[in-house]
């Protein structure tokens, strides 16, 4: 049996990870309030906002 070689983390790396998963709950906490107090409405301006950083993206 191969000995295999083990995989680390980096120092850089997980804190990376933890700016991502506090970026993410930030967002996902924050669209869920928003679309419990304005409703479903919220979920057309992100489609349109996305459309909009396509074109900005694109162009």
């Amino acid at each position: 049996m191969a000995k295999e070689k083990e995989k680390k983390i980096k120092w850089w790396q997980l804190s990376l990870f933890g700016v991502g998963c506090t970026i993410g709950t930030g967002f996902f906490l924050g669209s869920s309030i928003a679309i419990r107090t304005a409703g479903p409405s919220v979920l057309i301006l992100f489609v349109i906002a996305a459309i909009v950083t396509y074109f900005v993206y694109d162009g």
